[in-house]
């Protein structure tokens, strides 16, 4: 099938969703589907050519001048006519759309094909002020009129099917052949990592500080988050980390760190690509949620859902200290999260589903 995966997201630096996006257009090519990726980002100085070779990017040159939130909002409007037409001229059999917020333009694009959204968040519950008024306003047209939705998690696909009753989970996954799992290493002080962005209320990074000051045999390493200035000595903040960078200091971690304060933005689920990076270098992992692909893996230290984890102290402790310096059972962990695994089943679903409502509408 000819499918345009459409988003909008920042092309200007490599980060997790964008290596989700480019993965999943790969597995699709080799399952035999023609692929058409259209990313809408604000003008970047320059552009990985892995996104170049899997479809355009769509910046107006108008918004140079403008920054934060407005400059975004208003390049997804300008851009808009321009993806319209490259997705007329490709005349895809469907359009793949990752969620994003709702802009004028947009509804104009996805007419022109039955469309398929993937939802990985609840929006509503981490979007603020204005934005979160606007995806109140419009999530019902966008969503109600989908050929189906596709969720990271089951969390999230029961709050959408009063929307739309085709929609389904699938988990997020990664491209694991483009990651080596590394040689577990041999620290004198296990290492811990957390990898995430700044400003994230759920992440956790508080509970972190917490975690660091009651286990200072430890080091931990945070990627992504601004420095504290009140952080205590083993921590090491690394700030924003080239995919080089990232992959080195997993290099030299015995463990992962996930998401610790999910139940600030009331949600139970989640399915982060982060963990699932973890994983793919072969790293025991600590999660404070509920993650259904990960259940039962005895890799993965799931800790409750809740603000105060200082009880769980020792629990952590002696997780780190039973995997420090061995490997995960990479057959029981990649099936889980494999990229080509999960994007199959998925592709399969969807062309079944597209052809159910061919017939029905024939």
């Amino acid at each position: 099938m000819r499918v345009v995966y459409l988003s909008e997201y920042s092309a200007c630096q490599m980060s997790g969703v964008i290596k989700k996006i480019l993965g999943q257009t790969r597995v699709w090519r080799r399952l035999g589907h023609e692929v058409r990726l259209a990313l809408v980002s604000s003008p970047c100085k320059s552009i990985d050519p892995a996104i170049g070779e899997a479809g355009r990017v769509f910046s107006s040159t108008f918004v140079s001048s403008l920054t934060g939130p407005p400059k975004t909002y208003i390049n997804k409007i300008l851009s808009s006519e321009a993806v319209r037409r490259f997705v007329v001229q490709f005349k895809p059999d469907y359009i793949y759309y990752r969620d994003g917020l709702w802009y004028p333009g947009l509804e104009r694009i996805l007419s022109l094909a039955p469309y398929i959204i993937e939802v990985n968040t609840v929006p509503e519950l981490e979007l603020t002020g204005p934005r979160r008024w606007l995806h109140r306003m419009t999530k019902r047209r966008l969503y109600s009129h989908a050929a189906g939705i596709v969720a990271v998690t089951n969390e999230i696909a029961s709050s959408l099917r009063h929307y739309n009753k085709q929609a389904f989970f699938f988990p997020n996954g990664i491209d694991t052949e483009q990651l080596r799992p590394r040689l577990p290493p041999s620290n004198t002080r296990p290492a811990l990592i957390f990898a995430g962005t700044p400003g994230q209320r759920w992440h956790g990074v508080d509970k972190l500080l917490i975690m660091a000051r009651k286990l200072p045999e430890f080091v931990f390493h945070v990627v992504g988050p601004s420095k504290v200035a009140d952080a205590p000595p083993n921590i090491r903040f690394h700030g924003y980390a080239s995919p080089e960078k990232l992959s080195e200091l997993y290099n030299i971690a015995d463990v992962g760190i996930g998401t610790l304060a999910l139940h600030r933005i009331g949600m139970r689920e989640a399915a982060p690509l982060k963990v699932r990076e973890y994983l793919a270098y072969g790293l025991p992992t600590i999660i404070a949620y509920d993650d259904p692909a990960l259940r039962g893996l005895d890799c993965v230290l799931q800790l409750p859902n809740e603000e105060d984890l200082t009880p769980y102290t020792g629990a952590i402790r002696e997780f780190v200290y039973s995997w420090a310096g061995k490997p995960i059972s990479r057959r029981e962990v990649l099936p889980r999260i494999d990229l080509a695994v999960i994007e199959e089943e998925k592709i399969a679903r969807i062309t079944q589903l597209l052809r159910g409502q061919e017939k029905q509408n024939a």
